[in-house]
């Protein structure tokens, strides 16, 4: 990652999310405190992606999503201290202190004289206008209120408590090449993958049918091709069309001075998708 010189903590850090708009921005995460343990961990398996990647081992974390390494042989790959960042502990009066010796031993490990900024997402249950700390003084506790029976709660039987959902982000669409200074369709995908990845950055939904791998609407489809791309491959393909419906076709290689209808849109692969993908955060060095 690109570093700006910024340290900062995050607390009551979640999964990670807030944390990891900073991380892609530049700044360098001092410590993470979080209470859920299952939060915790995803904390942990984004440090070892970032760190992975960082020191040119970023193929250890992709065997990982593969299922081809526990969590525990990734975790094994990355320093002590990088873990260390990750403080699994519920913030109270009780625990404050010993927090915040950790943080201070993590600033020494790593030679860090200060914090430049605090993060966090605390709930806010605790202190909203109409959260738990206000039901005490309700006509009607909110443990006791079971006037709102209605929308989702009715329809799905809520019975009150609650839980996460954790997801693994997927690797890049598009990797540098190692040799040129150029984009490619990351080798770790297979054909199939790469036509949903497609779909799903052109706003098409991926359900393939014939020659078409995806729909956006009822007249607009997609078709996605490794072949050579011609004239006479578009009217082929333009017979499984009906009347008022348009197609957008994506290709490798195409004939450069193609004439086509008004509902048809020829674009190339990788060179039409660099526009519509970040690649600033995840891409493969």
């Amino acid at each position: 990652m690109n570093e700006n010189g910024l340290n900062y903590i995050d607390l009551f850090a979640g999964a990670g999310g807030l944390s990891e708009g900073f991380i892609q921005s530049g700044y360098r995460p001092v410590a993470h405190v979080e209470m859920n343990e299952h939060a915790a961990k995803t904390i942990e398996t984004r440090i070892a992606y970032y760190y992975l990647k960082d020191n040119g081992k970023i193929k250890s974390y992709y065997d990982y999503e593969k299922g081809k390494i526990t969590r525990e042989q990734l975790l094994e790959k990355i320093p002590k201290e990088e873990l260390k960042t990750v403080i699994n502990q519920e913030m109270s009066e009780s625990t404050i202190k010993g927090i915040f010796n950790t943080i201070d031993d993590i600033k020494r490990e790593k030679e860090i004289d200060k914090i430049d900024v605090i993060i966090g997402g605390p709930p806010c249950q605790a202190y909203s206008l109409v959260g738990r700390a206000q039901s005490s003084h309700m006509i009607v506790p909110m443990e006791d209120d079971n006037a709102d029976v209605g929308g989702i709660s009715k329809e799905v039987c809520w019975q009150g408590g609650g839980g996460y959902k954790f997801y693994e982000l997927a690797e890049p669409l598009l990797v540098k090449n190692k040799v040129l200074p150029v984009y490619q369709i990351n080798p770790s995908y297979t054909w199939d993958m790469v036509c949903e990845a497609i779909c799903k950055i052109e706003g098409f939904t991926y359900e393939p049918s014939g020659e078409f791998r995806g729909h956006s609407s009822e007249n607009r489809f997609i078709h996605i091709t490794e072949e050579f791309v011609n004239t006479k491959y578009v009217m082929s393909i333009m017979k499984n069309l009906g009347d008022k419906q348009s197609l957008l076709i994506y290709c490798k290689k195409n004939q450069a001075d193609m004439i086509l209808p008004e509902n048809v849109e020829v674009k190339k692969i990788p060179k039409d998708l660099l526009d519509k993908c970040n690649f600033e955060s995840e891409v493969q060095e």
